[in-house]
């Protein structure tokens, strides 16, 4: 089972080839890829969409499994 992984940052992202199981899973290929500069919001979403789609054709994907946005931290008040 081939599992893609994703991450997304405000510059870039990052996604990896996850094979084996559960419980002794393998990375088998990771790479961080930076957006490009000067694309307004609809051109940045087609680019993006047109990497995952060129990432998907390339390899036989299974499952996907995406980060989610951290929460931000809570600072104590003085």
């Amino acid at each position: 089972m081939t599992v893609l992984g994703v991450r997304c940052s405000n510059n870039d992202f990052t996604y990896c080839l996850l094979n084996g199981s559960k419980v002794s899973p393998s990375i088998s290929y990771i790479n961080n890829i930076a957006f490009p500069k000067n694309f307004n919001r609809a051109e940045s979403l087609h680019w993006f969409y047109r990497e995952l789609e060129e990432i998907f054709r390339n390899n036989e994907i299974d499952a996907v499994a995406l980060k989610g946005a951290e929460p931000l931290l809570q600072r104590p008040t003085n």
